[in-house]
């Protein structure tokens, strides 16, 4: 369980992209199936997950997410990056 209250179970193993934690090669296909019956966002360094209350998600332990059903992604490094650019044009127009 981590600090959020969230179990993280192993999922029925299918995939074929080798995991790597601390040089340990993982089971292929190992993941974990994230759900939650009130919904979860899940954040990454690269992109922001909601997950529906009846939907689910899959984590890899490389910390890639592949999308599950009822799920949608809510933010990515390509759409900070251009509302970054928006931000900057509308200070620029002010001056």
């Amino acid at each position: 369980m981590d600090a959020s209250g969230r179990r993280w179970r192993a999922g029925a193993a299918h995939g074929r992209d080798p995991q790597f934690v601390r040089n340990v090669e993982l089971p292929l296909g190992f993941h974990w199936d994230v759900s939650k019956r009130s919904g979860a966002k899940i954040e990454t360094p690269m992109v922001v997950w909601k997950v529906d209350g009846h939907g689910y998600i899959n984590v890899y332990a490389d910390g890639r997410v592949r999308r599950g059903t009822a799920c949608n992604q809510v933010w990515d490094e390509k759409r900070s990056e251009s509302e970054d650019e928006a931000d900057h044009r509308r200070s620029r127009q002010k001056f």
